[in-house]
């Protein structure tokens, strides 16, 4: 942009022209950077002149490096080009100039990158994820993974005894309801989508019975000693309640007895109803069900039955 060292503009329209810019703009470069500017004494506010050396001297003391610039270095073109912009009506406005005004620029260097605010999401959406896996266990399971029981170990006709279940799809311990405070016997909550365990004895009379589970069906108050819940293994230390091998216990559990085994999956809609109520549960792999027989005790013989 340079100029012969005498030339000289005398309206704010020229000064606008020369500096590629609008009157606006070229107003507030006055006041707030310093634009060389005169005013004609006695003239008005609006009687301005400039020069274009002053101009050209203050654009390169604006632009050069390590300087507190608002926006980048001017184009340097055709004066002439400006001016006929200016006359024409099409020069830009104060928002939308080449280069950023001081309010523009100002808002673009505060705005943070794009790439801080999608870091930024993406850490939001894993925390949310993690709370949301911590309260909802039940729904962060695949759909496709089922509840399926793949051994039991052997069950003997005692009270007191270890009992290890292996499998898949589990799903989180489950909650329990204190049943026997002395021996630590609990049964676990039955509900949709509440992981829990039963452990039916099929046989008759006194030898049918349920353990494990609170709901309408265990009516017996029989409860397990659970020790271990994972989603691939379960360990009970055996059972507590009105239950034993001996002639005088109101449930019997005796060698010869059929049991059956069964897990509720985190993704199960049976509710508190037992296995029997539940055959879509079964089949569609939410609940894991294993037969066995009891054996006879490993210490002594109790025949009674």
């Amino acid at each position: 942009m340079s100029r012969a060292e005498g030339t000289r503009f005398d309206s704010w329209k020229e000064i606008a022209a020369y500096i590629g810019r609008d009157i606006r703009t070229a107003k507030r470069w006055e006041e707030e950077r310093r634009l060389p500017v005169y005013r004609v004494p006695g003239g008005g506010r609006r009687a301005v002149y400039a020069y274009a050396s002053e101009i050209d001297q203050w654009l390169r003391s604006e632009n050069r490096p390590g300087s507190d610039s608002y926006g980048p270095e001017l184009p340097q073109g055709d004066v002439a080009t400006a001016a006929e912009q200016s006359r024409s009506g099409t020069t830009p406005e104060a928002d939308s100039d080449v280069g950023l005004t001081s309010n523009s620029y100002r808002r673009a260097r505060n705005r943070p990158s794009i790439r801080i605010l999608v870091s930024a999401l993406a850490v939001f959406v894993l925390a949310v994820a993690l709370v949301l896996a911590r309260l909802l266990p039940g729904f962060v399971t695949h759909n496709s993974q089922v509840t399926r029981i793949e051994s039991v170990s052997p069950i003997h006709a005692e009270e007191i005894q270890t009992i290890i279940i292996r499998g898949q799809g589990f799903g989180p311990r489950p909650r329990t309801i204190r049943m026997d405070a002395a021996s630590g016997g609990v049964d676990t909550f039955a509900g949709s989508n509440q992981t829990s365990l039963v452990i039916t004895n099929l046989g008759e009379g006194s030898h049918r019975w349920t353990a494990g589970r609170a709901s309408e069906v265990n009516s017996c108050e029989i409860s397990v000693r659970l020790d271990e819940w994972s989603d691939s293994q379960i360990v009970i230390s055996g059972f507590s309640g009105p239950i034993g091998s001996g002639c005088g216990e109101k449930y019997q559990f005796a060698a010869g007895d059929r049991l059956e085994v069964g897990v509720f999956g985190p993704l199960n809609q049976c509710g508190p109803g037992g296995i029997p109520n539940c055959p879509e549960e079964v089949r569609n792999g939410h609940i894991g069900i294993f037969q066995t027989q009891v054996l006879p005790s490993a210490t002594r013989d109790h025949p009674c039955r």
